[in-house]
């Protein structure tokens, strides 16, 4: 049974109501983006939470109500239940016509951050919320305050497909946790750890280094000067993320570095960085107690190197 105040129990006990989905989504860098599929912006009474409804000009995007409510799919027992959520975004102004992203993650462009990753294990969780009557679009905030909500789902970000005006997430409720094989750890030689989380215990703040892009660079090569990287001693397999121009926020693996200015990157960045543009880099990390050790870091290192290869154990 779902915890409901009473007048929000009254009025689905009355018949005489009418419903709205809200969705929030909580990406692991911790942003909140709330959004509802409603013609107008509600709030929840019990969190004075505003979700946004998606009109011009207020850097969110909207919901597709045709398709977001009928995608629910529950299912009995423990399999995982799905959601799929289709949400629109601004990707020229309605009223100049300006190639202007007004719809956005945070500062990221919408579309942008859902092709880049920005949502990958974020949290969604899909409330609904309950009124007597359709409130006017445009009004007052009292109006706009339901009676109350209810959660009808909650679960992860599973995946985004996004095109060029539309992005479709597919969420996953947290039973779909329980298809993760266990033991979760197994023996291997290489750490299991990621360079910087809680396994490793190192602070990614202590190895920062600061740069500015100069002439020369394009979407997937940058040229730089951030200096010499400490614990590894080499960028490659680390990460940039740009802190200024139109990739503010966004990040790439390094896939190789020269040893001096130049960065070659796994995937390309959406927009060319500009001469000026600023970016943190973090050196890499091969996964060996070598490098480990070079992070003077080898007490937390998270593999067991000294296993016998499996052709000399069945030998």
């Amino acid at each position: 049974m779902k915890p409901a105040s009473t007048a929000l129990a009254n009025l689905i006990n009355s018949g005489n109501f009418c419903s709205f989905d809200c969705y929030q989504f909580q990406t692991t860098s911790g942003l909140n983006i709330y959004l509802t599929a409603a013609d107008f912006d509600i709030i929840d009474p019990a969190t004075s939470i505003t979700y946004l409804r998606g009109s011009p000009g207020s850097g969110a995007p909207r919901v597709d109500s045709k398709t977001s409510q009928s995608r629910g799919h529950w299912k009995r027992g423990l399999d995982s239940d799905t959601w799929t959520v289709a949400i629109d975004a601004q990707v020229t102004d309605p009223f100049t016509g300006a190639y202007t992203y007004p719809d956005v993650a945070g500062t990221i462009p919408w579309l942008t951050a859902c092709r880049a990753g920005f949502f990958e294990n974020a949290t969604a969780t899909v409330l609904r919320a309950y009124y007597a009557s359709p409130p006017a679009p445009w009004g007052s905030p009292a109006a706009r305050t339901a009676v109350g909500t209810l959660i009808i789902f909650s679960g992860i970000v599973e995946k985004v497909d996004a095109n060029q005006v539309t992005s479709v997430f597919s969420l996953a409720d947290y039973k779909s946790l329980m298809t993760i094989e266990m033991p979760r750890n197994v023996y291997q030689s290489s750490c299991r750890h990621q360079l910087f989380d809680s396994g490793c215990t190192l602070s990614a703040s202590s190895f920062a280094k600061s740069g500015t892009v100069l002439n020369g660079t394009t979407k997937s090569i940058i040229i730089a000067n951030p200096g010499a990287p400490s614990g590894s001693g080499t960028y490659t397999l680390g990460r940039i993320v740009f802190t200024s121009g139109q990739n503010n926020g966004l990040q790439q693996t390094v896939g190789a570095w020269d040893g001096g200015w130049t960065f070659w990157l796994l995937y390309q960045f959406p927009f060319t960085p500009q001469v000026g543009d600023t970016f943190t880099v973090y050196p890499g990390c091969n996964k060996t107690l070598a490098t480990c050790t070079a992070f003077n870091n080898a007490v937390n290192f998270g593999g067991e190197p000294f296993i016998p290869d499996p052709s000399v154990t069945l030998g």
